[in-house]
């Protein structure tokens, strides 16, 4: 190795003084470093300083919070908790309160299905306004007139007799149908039998025959030929005539598709009856993506309806009329009223609309049944003087009195007050309640109908008028309730909690969770959901602005989960 000489050794130190590393080592005695250094120091101890006081305020803040929730879980827990079911909150129809002349039969069903009076009051008028088969019409006036036909739909949750409601209202429906199809089968084995129509063929084609044994084949002799055996058939049909077969006689129906629909509408007068406690059948005939909505929107107002097919042409129906009752149970009511096309279509907002319509128990109660007889009587005779399968047919008129179209202006004035009440977001509700005026119309109608065996010698009265308001404003409590974010569609949502709740034996949660353990589920849905929850005193929420809503289940809702 070389040795560096003095002069090399010189210039060496020389470099190291003047290196990189030497000067940083002079900085820290630079004053300005220093004081950078100091309030480096500084700003660290006070970040360090809020960093703890922050830890103290979250441990404050988590020790508030326990507490919060320990009050809140002792407040819920110190109260019953109620099941989430359509319960009879809304009300109940009064007995007096319905018309004397079916009072008994309402009683005589409520008691012998365990449905409220309101919800077997609905039915009862369906099927007196389906008896009328849309023969009458309500005039108010000139301008302002009202089919007589009904939309009704009853909910309850599964397993409360809902065949039994339809099954006792139904039944004198099903015993003129009955007799009906009897007599057309009858007609059709006269008309048709089988002797007569074997001579008939034998006879026609003896005729052509005959006549066209020894004939030329031209012009003129094929039109001989056709003079005479048209002459033999007119002959043979006055010995052996033979009716052509009606359509088969329909009163009513519950398991259809659109064209079997039109068909029974077209050859029953124009109109029909859909009745089915099974809502499933109904859901799919309306929300099939190419339903075509306007046959139970025109139907409701005897409007001219037409339909236009490859297969069967253009079809018309002049003054279709068509009455609907159904009963559901929850998921299906959510499914009918949330389904947006269903409500800008205007079909939703047409049904008068009950829930919770069951009573507490069954009573055995038979003292009314003579009144049911006569309901059944009277609603037989009804489509014996209405039915018709005769494609057009003379609407009848029935006038209000004059303090019956006041009463019905004053109603117009109440619902306008109502609209101007209501939310902006709800559309169909409000849809609803420009119809209410109709509604009071149609079934003051209907009662003046079923009073009078004469009913278009008489005018509707103001009291009947104000009998259908209480009916009206009873459903419209409901019908708000089906309509609402809060209501219907809070119920199912709500649902939807309890389950994943007793899935995962939750004792409390946050909204953010229920968002993230149930599919689909957005905020917009589970806020009413949670709300309608802690209503029934399932829980309690601690509800804090900008952040998710902490819950507390009642702890005896979790042991019997």
């Amino acid at each position: 190795m070389r040795k560096l000489d003095n002069n090399e050794d010189g210039n060496f130190n020389k470099k190291i003084s003047n290196s990189p590393a030497n000067k940083r080592i002079n900085l820290r005695e630079n004053p300005y470093v220093a004081r950078i250094r100091d309030e480096t120091e500084s700003m660290r101890a006070y970040i360090n300083y809020e960093t703890a006081k922050e830890q103290v305020r979250r441990i404050d803040d988590a020790k508030d919070l326990c507490d919060e929730i320990k009050k809140m879980s002792e407040d819920l827990n110190s109260n019953f908790y109620s099941n989430l079911e359509i319960s009879n909150s809304f009300g109940d129809i009064h007995l007096e309160d319905i018309p004397d002349g079916l009072r008994g039969s309402v009683k005589y069903i409520a008691d012998n299905t365990g449905w409220s009076y309101l919800s077997v009051l609905l039915f009862v008028l369906f099927s007196i306004a389906a008896a009328t088969r849309g023969r009458y019409i309500a005039k108010i006036n000139d301008e302002w007139l009202e089919a007589i036909t009904l939309y009704v739909i009853v909910c309850a949750e599964s397993g409360n007799m809902k065949s039994n409601l339809l099954k006792l209202v139904m039944r004198p429906h099903e015993s003129f149908e009955n007799r009906k199809q009897a007599q057309h089968a009858e007609k059709l084995s006269k008309s048709n039998n089988v002797d007569i129509v074997i001579a008939r063929e034998i006879a026609l084609k003896q005729s052509k025959k005959n006549h066209g044994k020894d004939l030329v084949i031209c012009k003129e002799a094929l039109k001989t030929l056709a003079n005479n055996v048209r002459h033999d058939r007119n002959m043979i049909n006055d010995c052996c005539p033979v009716e052509e077969a009606s359509a088969l006689p329909r009163v009513f129906t519950e398991d259809t598709s659109y064209p079997k629909l039109y068909a029974t509408m077209q050859d029953n007068g124009g109109g029909s009856t859909f009745a089915s406690a099974e809502g499933n059948t109904f859901l799919h005939l309306v929300l099939a993506s190419r339903s075509p909505l306007d046959i139970f929107t025109k139907a409701h107002g005897y409007e001219k309806f037409i339909t236009e097919t490859k297969r069967d042409g253009t079809k018309i129906l002049q003054q279709p009329f068509l009455n609907i009752g159904i009963v559901v149970n929850p998921d299906i009511a959510r499914q009918l009223y949330s389904n947006d096309r269903l409500g800008l279509h205007g079909l939703s907002p047409r049904f008068a609309v009950c829930f919770g319509g069951k009573q507490d128990e069954i009573v055995e109660d038979n003292s009314s049944k003579s009144d049911y007889n006569s309901y059944s009587e009277k609603i037989e005779n009804l489509l014996e003087d209405n039915f018709t399968q005769e494609p057009s047919r003379k609407l009848i008129e029935i006038q209000f009195s004059p303090e019956a179209k006041e009463e019905l202006l004053i109603i117009l004035k109440e619902t306008e007050k109502e609209q101007n009440r209501t939310p902006k977001g709800q559309t169909h509700y409000r849809a609803y309640l420009r119809k209410i005026r109709g509604l009071v119309a149609r079934i003051a109608t209907i009662l003046h109908i079923w009073g009078h065996a004469k009913p278009d010698n008489h005018f509707v009265s103001k009291n009947d008028v104000l009998i259908a308001k209480k009916i009206v404003y009873s459903i419209s409590l409901h019908a708000e309730y089906a309509f609402s974010a809060n209501g219907l569609s809070a119920y199912y949502d709500a649902q939807k909690i309890l389950d994943w709740i007793k899935r995962h034996r939750h004792s409390f949660f946050t909204s953010t969770q229920v968002a993230k353990g149930i599919e689909k589920m957005k905020n917009d849905n589970i806020f009413p959901a949670l709300d309608a929850l802690e209503k029934l005193n399932i829980i309690r929420q601690l509800i804090t602005p900008s952040k998710p809503r902490l819950c507390v289940v009642h702890k005896n809702f979790i042991t019997s989960a």
